[in-house]
């Protein structure tokens, strides 16, 4: 199999798509280690694993989910009593609006 090998390009690339802002003295550094996982993935790629059922878990999953049980719940009075903010049964917090600038 061809062995697999990032250039200066590819890793800034990766870098962009990443939206990871490096400078060119990382380059070499992050290349190097680029191409050690693609050479650990390829040798993974080589292991025959005809026959092999894909495995999910490597222990037997069972549901661990409980029944759902009715049970009473607090009334918007009593909630109301200790909200810092509680308003026609909702909770009031602050807006928050991200700005793109």
């Amino acid at each position: 199999m061809k062995k697999l090998s990032l250039s200066d390009n590819d890793v800034k690339h990766v870098a962009k798509l990443s939206a990871i802002e490096i400078t060119e003295e990382e380059v070499p550094t992050l290349k190097e280690q680029l191409n050690s996982i693609l050479d650990y993935v390829q040798t993974l790629s080589e292991i025959p694993t005809r026959g092999v059922e894909p495995t999910f878990h490597i222990h037997p999953v069972s549901n661990v989910f409980r029944d759902d049980v009715h049970q009473a719940s607090y009334k918007s009075e009593e909630i109301a009593k200790i909200a810092p903010d509680f308003k026609d049964n909702f909770f009031r917090v602050p807006q928050i609006i991200k700005s793109n600038s």
